[in-house]
């Protein structure tokens, strides 16, 4: 069975390329401030450049924070 979406033709070539890296950018934008602000919370009991710090090193590397996406991916049982 193919998905819908396959079968579909943009309007035009260069739109569905440009709207899909803007939604990838949305999220990993969305994500790096995510993980700088649990981080900062985390941090917040130690002092404000702590937390500072804590938040700028997770919004380089979210992962540290929120996990790696494949991780969640996976089915528990």
């Amino acid at each position: 069975m193919t998905d819908p979406q396959d079968d579909a033709t943009p309007a035009e070539p260069g739109d569905e390329d440009h709207e899909s890296r803007l939604h990838r950018l949305e999220r990993t934008v969305h994500d790096h401030l995510v993980a700088a602000e649990v981080a900062m919370e985390e941090a917040a009991g130690y002092g404000e450049v702590t937390a500072a710090v804590k938040g700028a090193e997770a919004a380089v590397e979210p992962d540290t924070e929120l996990g790696d996406a494949e991780e969640d991916s996976t089915p528990r049982r």
